[in-house]
C-alpha cells in the first residue's frame, strides 16, 4: 500500500458523537481540560453526522464514541439508525459507563442497529472506583451489567489497567465472572497530562503474575490482555486503518487523539475522505509520521512500536488473547 494514498476501506472508524460526560475520571483529557477551564460540552448534530456518513468509505467497525459518554447524546438512537441505514458498516458499537440510561434504552439501541455495547469497568470496589472513575455507583453498575446480560444484550467489558487499580483487578474479574462472565478487553492506562496511573515495568510484571494466578484457578475467563504483553512490532497502521472523527466532524489520525489540527482541520462533513487524504496538511503529517516525528505518537500505548518497550513483561511475544488458557503466561 502506498501510504500517501487514501485507503479504499477502513478496518475501524471512531466518531465522537458527544464530549459530554456524567463522570470525572482521573487522567481523562476532559477532566483535565474542565479543571483548566478550557472544555466545552458539544453534541454532533444529526446533520453533520449525515454529511460525514456520506463522505466515508466502507468500514468494518463503526465506534460511536470519543471522549464523552455517548448515551448522553439526545439523538443517539437516530444516529445509530442512520449509520445502519447507510450500509457502510459491518459492525456498530460504542463504549459507555452504563450509568446514564436504563436497560430498555440499550435494548432499543440494539433494535435500531447497534451490534454491541462496551462497558467501562475499572473496578467494582467503591473506594477504587471513586479514585479512578469519580461518580461511579458500583452497586448500580453491577446490577446494570447483570440485567443487560440477562436481557441478551451483547456486551464487552472495557478495562483500563493502571497503577491505581492494579491490585484490585483480580477481585473485579471475579465479580464480573459471577455476573455472567462477559468478554473483557484490557488496555494500559494512557497518560493524558496526568501520570497518576502510569504503569512501571514492575507494575506490568505484577499484573501478569496476578493474571497467571487467576487463570490457572479459573481458565474460563475471557480476557484480551493489554498491548504491553506483546512484542514490539512495526509501524502503526491506525491512520490508514482506524482513523477518527471528532465531535465537529473533523478528521483525526486515530482514536487516541481527537485533535483536528493534527490533520490540518479538515471537515468530513464538507469533503470526502478520499479528497481529505490528498490535502497537503494530511500528506505532510503522513511524511512526519513515517519519519517518526509526530509527537502524539511518541510513547503511545497503542503504537505497536512501543509494545514491550523498556519492560521485561512485554518481551515474551505471546498472544494477548486469553481464551480458556490452560497454562501460565511467561514473563521475561
Amino acid at each position: 500500500m502506498n501510504p500517501y494514498n487514501a485507503p479504499e476501506r477502513l478496518a475501524k472508524l471512531s466518531i465522537e458523537v458527544t464530549t459530554q460526560c456524567n463522570l470525572k475520571c482521573a487522567g481523562c483529557r476532559r477532566t483535565a481540560a474542565i479543571e483548566s477551564g478550557v472544555w466545552s460540552d458539544l453534541h454532533m448534530t444529526s446533520e453533520t453526522f449525515s454529511n460525514v456518513l456520506e463522505h466515508l468509505p466502507p468500514t468494518g467497525t463503526l465506534v460511536l464514541h470519543g471522549v464523552g459518554e455517548p448515551t448522553l447524546h439526545p439523538e443517539l438512537t437516530k444516529l445509530v439508525e442512520m449509520a445502519k441505514a447507510s450500509g457502510k458498516f459491518g459492525f456498530i458499537r460504542f463504549t459507555t459507563n452504563a450509568l446514564a440510561r436504563d436497560v430498555e434504552y440499550y435494548c432499543n439501541l440494539i433494535k435500531a442497529g447497534l451490534d454491541e455495547i462496551w462497558i467501562s469497568v475499572d473496578s467494582l470496589d467503591q473506594d477504587v472506583a471513586d479514585a479512578v472513575r469519580q461518580g461511579t455507583n458500583v452497586h448500580k453498575l453491577k446490577k446494570r451489567i447483570k440485567d443487560l446480560i440477562d436481557a441478551g444484550v451483547p456486551i464487552m467489558i472495557s478495562m483500563v489497567v493502571s497503577a491505581k487499580n492494579l491490585l484490585d483487578i483480580p477481585d473485579t474479574l471475579w465479580e464480573l465472572h459471577k455476573l455472567g462472565n462477559p468478554k473483557i478487553w484490557m488496555q494500559e492506562y494512557q497518560e493524558q497530562g496526568d501520570s497518576f496511573g502510569v504503569l512501571s515495568p514492575e507494575h506490568r510484571k505484577r499484573f501478569l503474575k496476578l493474571i497467571n494466578a487467576l487463570v490457572v484457578i479459573k481458565p474460563t475467563f475471557r480476557l484480551h490482555l493489554p498491548n504491553f504483553t506483546q512484542a514490539t512490532k512495526g509501524i502503526c497502521s491506525a491512520p490508514w486503518a482506524r482513523p477518527a472523527i471528532n465531535v465537529q466532524g473533523y478528521l483525526t489520525p486515530c482514536c487516541n487523539t481527537f485533535n483536528s489540527s493534527e490533520f490540518g482541520n479538515i471537515n468530513l462533513g464538507e469533503t470526502s475522505f478520499r479528497d481529505a487524504w490528498k490535502q497537503p496538511s494530511v500528506l505532510g503529517w503522513v511524511k512526519r509520521f513515517l519519519d517518526n516525528k509526530v509527537e502524539v505518537c511518541q510513547g503511545c500505548k497503542l503504537n505497536p512500536q512501543n509494545f514491550g518497550t523498556l519492560n521485561d513483561a512485554g518481551k515474551s511475544a505471546v498472544s494477548n488473547e486469553y481464551r480458556g488458557l490452560r497454562g501460565p503466561l511467561k514473563i521475561g
